[in-house]
C-alpha cells in the first residue's frame, strides 16, 4: 500500500516537473487565477494563442471579477500568453522533442497561462513601414470583420497588414509589427494613445512588412496610454 500511494506521488511530481519546464525564456511562471475554459469567443480568437496585453483583455475575455484581480498586474513588463495544451501530452508524450507518439486516450485540450517578460519575447521585423490606405485595401476589407494580412503581389517577400483601430476622436497611434521568439506567431503591437475628447473615431491603417520564412498565425495586442 505504501508502495502505491509512493509511486502516485512520484508520477505527480513527475508530471508537475515536466509541466513546468517550457522551452521559453520570456516564461516567468504560470497564471494560475485563469480559467481553463473561455467561455465565448469573437472570430478573431479562433487561433491557438490569445494574448493578453492589458487590465481591458482580462476583462473582455473574463468580466470584471477577474478584471478587479489583474489591476495590479505590471502589463507593461509582462504580459499574459494562453494556448490550448493537452497536459498529459506535455508530461507523457514529449512532442516538443522528436517523439512523435501519443498517449491512447483522446487529447483533453484546455487553455494554459504564462506570464512572459515583454522583452525577451519578441524581435522587431526589421523592415515595415505604414503606408496609405488605397481604395484597394479598403476593398480587400470590406466584408471582413478581423484584422487583414494581404500578400504583395509585386513582392512575395512582403505582405500588407491591414489593421482598423477605434478610440477618441483625437487619439494617436502607433504600431509595431514583431515576431514571437519561442511560439509560431506574427504580432502587430497597437499603442492607443488617449486624445482628451468625447467624441469616438475609427481609422484604417496598412502597414507592410518584410515576411520571416515558416508558417506563422497572427494576433493583434493592443495597449491603451493616457
Amino acid at each position: 500500500m505504501r508502495f502505491l500511494i509512493f509511486c502516485l506521488l512520484l508520477s505527480q511530481l513527475s508530471f508537475s516537473q515536466l509541466f513546468n519546464v517550457p522551452k521559453d525564456s520570456a516564461f516567468v511562471s504560470y497564471v494560475e487565477d485563469l480559467p481553463a475554459t473561455i467561455a465565448k469567443l469573437s472570430p478573431k480568437e479562433k487561433n491557438s494563442y490569445i494574448y493578453l496585453a492589458s487590465v481591458n483583455d482580462v476583462y473582455n475575455y473574463f468580466g470584471y471579477e477577474l478584471y478587479m484581480k489583474f489591476q495590479k498586474f505590471d502589463f507593461n513588463r509582462f504580459h499574459i500568453l494562453g494556448s490550448q495544451k493537452c497536459k498529459q501530452c506535455l508530461a507523457v508524450c514529449h512532442h516538443a522533442s522528436v517523439n512523435k507518439n501519443c498517449h491512447r486516450n483522446v487529447c483533453q485540450f484546455e487553455w494554459v497561462w504564462l506570464k512572459r517578460l515583454n522583452e525577451k519575447a519578441f524581435t522587431i521585423i526589421a523592415e515595415q513601414q505604414v503606408i496609405p490606405v488605397s481604395d484597394k485595401l479598403k476593398k480587400a476589407i470590406q466584408f471582413n470583420y478581423n484584422d487583414t494580412i494581404i500578400s504583395n503581389a509585386g513582392n512575395s517577400t512582403k505582405a500588407i497588414w491591414v489593421t482598423h483601430s477605434g478610440g477618441d476622436c483625437h487619439a494617436r497611434f502607433k504600431h509595431e509589427i514583431v515576431k514571437d521568439n519561442f511560439y509560431p506567431i506574427i504580432l502587430l503591437k497597437e499603442w492607443n494613445y488617449y486624445g482628451g475628447c468625447c467624441a469616438g473615431g475609427q481609422w484604417d491603417f496598412a502597414i507592410e512588412f518584410s515576411l520571416p520564412e515558416g508558417h506563422y498565425e497572427y494576433a493583434k495586442m493592443e495597449f491603451l496610454v493616457d
